[in-house]
């Protein structure tokens, strides 16, 4: 991770972020559309990597099905400011959750 980015839990300010970055992937035919409304009852779901202005340039959702199976639903990065890297993003977004899946199983 660069040192001016920071992963953490999405928080419901940021929806119209993570809706502007998936949905300009949809644009693309690359993703499905989701509303800012479906993101935003799914909140708990998402990380964001957020630059040192607080804009999200990353994104991520991890669909939980039980304590021991989840899927990563979604992973999206800013390729305008060209958040490191693609795959880069995609290690970062990764590793949030599995920090969120080692203290789930910690306190579980």
């Amino acid at each position: 991770m660069r040192d001016d980015t920071v992963v953490r839990t999405a928080s419901v300010a940021e929806v119209e972020a993570i809706a502007r970055l998936n949905n300009g992937f949809a644009a693309d035919g690359l993703m499905l559309y989701r509303s800012p409304e479906t993101i935003a009852m799914a909140i708990d779901d998402y990380v964001v990597a957020v630059d040192r202005r607080g804009d999200v340039v990353a994104c991520g959702a991890l669909k939980e099905y039980s304590p021991s199976v989840a899927e990563i639903a979604r992973r999206y990065a800013d390729t305008v400011t060209k958040y490191k890297s693609i795959a880069a993003a995609h290690a970062d977004i990764a590793s949030a959750f599995t920090q969120r899946a080692r203290f789930a199983s910690k306190v579980g």
